[in-house]
């Protein structure tokens, strides 16, 4: 850890500090600062040749306004704490757990770019006391197109939505069925799952999870859901499997010459 004296213009705003401060606030501190000085630190980290402040947003946000208002200028020096980037992700995380007003987005955010230094689910949660399922479920969300995370930071994308989209991990499909859905959580998910299988049906139990999969089938699994379900999406390998042994069931029985009242797994009787 240093303290150093860039230069204002070599300052910019981090990723990682995207708390919502009211106009009004920043003003005053403006305000503030003209009046007595900048009287603690700025905290930042550098990456690509550029000083990210992630502490101090409030504070670096009042300076830019006082170099507006023509009371100081790009090139005068301010002190900052140097940190690294991984030391930024940390704290920038510890610092919203223990707000009472963190906001989801700035949640996800953070997770994403714990993830991004290496680490995974399980080494987050135990970090930062969290459940290894919440972490998780903001992975899954940290996985949404760039564009709807600023929406759900900007309270126009709502939680339950969001969730619904994360049931595919195409970015443009994503935008499509969002804006289509007008934002309802139950018609995106609808939309999103109508050409699927749930995992819960009869015809998915009827084939059965392990066989389904050795045929090359893949599952998407609804974190959100209770008990963390999912859908099948290749519906066809599901209908060809119940056809074919339904058709195998009707032949076993007519050659052994029988007649039988035969009742398959999605609850239809059929008598042959």
């Amino acid at each position: 850890m240093a303290i150093i004296h860039p230069k204002l213009a070599q300052l910019r705003l981090s990723p990682l500090n995207q708390r919502r401060v009211k106009p009004s606030a920043v003003e005053a501190m403006a305000d503030d600062i003209e009046a007595h000085g900048l009287l603690q630190n700025l905290v930042a980290y550098e990456d690509e040749g550029l000083l990210w402040v992630f502490a101090g947003g409030r504070r670096y946000r009042a300076l830019k306004i006082l170099v507006k208002r023509k009371r100081i200028k790009s090139s005068d020096t301010f002190p900052v704490e140097l940190r690294t980037k991984e030391e930024a992700i940390e704290l920038s995380l510890a610092e919203n757990f223990q707000r009472e007003d963190m906001h989801p987005a700035d949640s996800i955010r953070a997770f994403a770019a714990l993830r991004d230094t290496g680490m995974d689910a399980e080494e987050i949660a135990a970090r930062f006391g969290q459940a290894v399922s919440f972490v998780y479920k903001m992975l899954r969300l940290s996985a949404l197109a760039p564009a709807l995370i600023d929406l759900i930071a900007k309270d126009q994308l709502s939680l339950e939505a969001a969730r619904a989209l994360t049931l595919t991990d195409d970015h443009s499909q994503q935008m499509k069925v969002w804006k289509a859905a007008n934002g309802h959580a139950h018609t995106i998910r609808r939309m999103l799952t109508t050409e699927k299988v749930d995992t819960t049906s009869g015809p998915f139990l009827f084939v059965g999870r392990e066989a389904y999969e050795a045929k090359g089938g893949t599952i998407t699994v609804d974190l959100f859901s209770q008990g963390a379900e999912g859908f099948a999406e290749i519906p066809s390998l599901c209908e060809n499997w119940q056809k074919r042994s339904w058709t195998h069931s009707r032949t076993s029985i007519a050659l052994s010459g029988g007649t039988k009242s035969v009742r398959r797994s999605n609850a239809l009787t059929t008598s042959i």
